[in-house]
């Protein structure tokens, strides 16, 4: 029986911007007010067997320098996802160099492990740099806005249709099955369906990925730009919208 290996990593912080990115994309990128213990799963920035690149970044909340908590420590663990998850190892630990603590306003951490998965994702294959796109904040833009459009008057179909590429990667990075991919997004249209709307308000900026091939939306606080709101339970729902442009079409797709 062929192992579904999962990746996750364990984390401790305290108060920063934390940002987490695998083979140069990023995953994560959460503004953490006080501490935080979690474990995140990483298998959705490694796309094939061998060796991954991680790269993690606490920064200041106001820009200026900060001191890091002694007791910020993080792990790479390693499960089988086969039927249930059961722990196989522990990959790497990892701290941050506190030689000079206090002395900066951003401290990064980085490491290189192995790793064997039954897939292959190729959609970064076929992903053209960006810089060799004419216009492309004109087109970013237009594309942003087609995209609000939808979320705006819940054309479920059509959204279904520009997210698949991403949730058929997701469910194979995750080893999903078909009826718990479809129902990732069926979760959200419900939501639509029992008060959430979209907060047309809300404003965005195209931000760049290391790889420079992908650009995600987001508001000023490095959160998505899609964002739903109940305005009688006060709840927000954030959608992540990373893009590609594909290099022989030429056309945006989300990943």
């Amino acid at each position: 029986m062929v192992s579904k290996a999962s990746f996750f990593l364990d984390f401790s912080i305290s108060a920063c911007q934390f940002a987490v990115c695998m083979n140069e994309v990023e995953i994560l990128n959460l503004q953490v007010a006080e501490s935080m213990n979690s474990i995140l799963p990483i298998n959705n920035g490694i796309f094939a067997s061998g060796k991954q690149q991680l790269s993690i970044t606490l920064s200041s909340l106001d820009e200026k320098p900060f001191f890091l908590d002694p007791a910020t420590k993080f792990r790479i663990m390693e499960f089988d996802a086969q039927t249930t998850l059961e722990f196989k190892s522990i990959v790497k630990e990892l701290e941050p160099n506190l030689s000079n603590n206090g002395s900066y306003d951003r401290y990064t951490v980085k490491a290189e492990f192995e790793a064997s998965v039954p897939y292959e994702i190729n959609s970064l294959v076929k992903a053209l740099p960006l810089i060799e796109l004419d216009e492309i904040e004109r087109k970013l833009s237009d594309y942003f806005g087609y995209i609000k459009s939808l979320f705006q008057h819940k054309e479920y179909d059509k959204i279904r249709m520009e997210m698949q590429e991403k949730e058929n990667n997701i469910a194979t990075a995750m080893y999903l099955s078909p009826a718990e991919s479809e129902a990732r997004l069926n979760s959200i249209f419900d939501d639509m369906e029992n008060g959430f709307e979209l907060d047309g308000e809300a404003l965005s900026f195209p931000y760049f990925f290391e790889n420079g091939r992908i650009v995600s939306f987001r508001n000023y606080r490095g959160a998505p730009a899609i964002r739903l709101i109940n305005r009688n339970s006060g709840e927000e729902l954030f959608i992540e919208l990373n893009v590609m442009v594909d290099r022989e079409s030429r056309k945006f797709h989300i990943v």
